[in-house]
């Protein structure tokens, strides 16, 4: 995975830390099913925002991400003290995650 060592240096997290509760098969497995409630309820706001085409529905998704998602996060960093690199490493993957499940999602309407 493209950042997972910075990301578990960052988390503070020792490779035993990561094999803890079921490891990474575990973690895998939660976020696919995560993934897709969050494809579901993405799903439903871009239907309810009239959006039918890969750019309307790639606009609700960013709208989302960088709205709710970053905003929301971004309040652990200056709260918590947390590191704005793992900010970073974290929401961008989400945001761009929304941002093509709208488009996907637009595109199919």
């Amino acid at each position: 995975m493209l950042f997972s060592r910075r990301w578990q240096r960052l988390a503070g997290l020792t490779d035993e830390q990561m094999r803890q509760g079921g490891g990474p098969a575990v973690a895998l497995v939660s976020q696919a099913v995560l993934t897709v409630i969050t494809a579901i309820v993405l799903g439903v706001i871009v239907s309810w925002s009239g959006a039918s085409n890969l750019v309307a529905g790639g606009v609700v998704g960013g709208i989302l991400g960088l709205g709710i998602v970053v905003t929301e996060s971004l309040k652990l960093v200056f709260f918590e003290r947390r590191s704005f690199e793992l900010f970073l490493i974290n929401n961008g993957l989400s945001v761009i995650a929304l941002l093509v499940m709208g488009a996907i999602i637009g595109a199919a309407a």
